[in-house]
This record gives C-alpha cells, structure tokens and sequence, in this order.
C-alpha cells in the first residue's frame, strides 16, 4: 500500500505535468501563429477579435449573396443588429433571421432586385452615400 505522502506527492506531480504539458501547448499554438503571420497568412476568424489584418480580409458589399441572413451580414459588416430593418424598413417579424430571398418572396419582389438594394445600401454605409432606388 502507498504511503499517504507518497500520494499527496504523486498527486502534486501529476498536476505540475499536467500545468507544464497545458503552459507548453499554448505556447506551442501562438508560436505557430506568429510564424503563419509572418508568412504572410492572415486566419479570418481572428478579425472578429482584433479587427481585420488588412484590407484583403475586409468583405465587400459585391460578395454578399442572397442566401445570406440579415444576421450574418450583419455580422460581417459589423453592423448594428437593426441596421437593415431601419434602412430597408423591414417589419418581418422573424428578422434578422431571414435570408434576403424570404425577405424578397415575402415582398413580392426577385431576389437579385433585392440583393441589388443590400448591396447598394451596404455600399452606401460603407461610403456615408444615400443609396439608389432599384
């Protein structure tokens, strides 16, 4: 039978490891990423934390689909969640949970007309423009 102290140091050890093993990992991991950004490679999902690395991960208005949800382009774009609810003045109770193809066949309208707008609206944002009716 092991003694009691012999335990407690197993244990004490055990967990020492365990910290060093956990400390070495994410060492490990922001080395790796500090190399990759010096090779020039820039992960998106880090844009949501520190902004965008450079203008080549910003997304423009002409790559915004119409199967896309308010919630995702506004996501994106960083906007505010009731942006295109005042802009496009949207009363769908579901919004912004809504791809701009239901918000069109709910308006009776194409999809491509209404991505037109999207887009020109996200534009016009982008820019401070007044965007131009379809």
């Amino acid at each position: 039978m092991i003694n009691n102290k012999v335990k407690i140091f197993l244990q004490w050890l055990a967990l020492v490891l365990l910290v060093g093993v956990l400390a070495y990992a994410v060492w490990g991991i922001t080395q790796d990423a500090a190399f990759l950004s010096h090779a020039g490679f820039h992960p998106t999902h880090r844009q949501r934390f520190f902004g965008p690395a450079n203008d080549l991960n910003r997304p423009t208005p002409a790559q915004v689909q119409s199967w896309m949800t308010f919630r995702y382009i506004n996501l994106v774009f960083r906007l505010e969640p009731d942006f295109f609810k005042s802009q496009l003045g949207i009363t769908d109770a579901h919004y912004p949970n809504i791809s701009i193809n239901t918000l069109a066949n709910e308006q009776k309208k194409s999809a491509a007309s209404e991505l037109l707008l999207v887009q020109q609206t996200l534009t016009a944002a982008t820019f401070n423009q007044t965007p131009k009716a379809p």
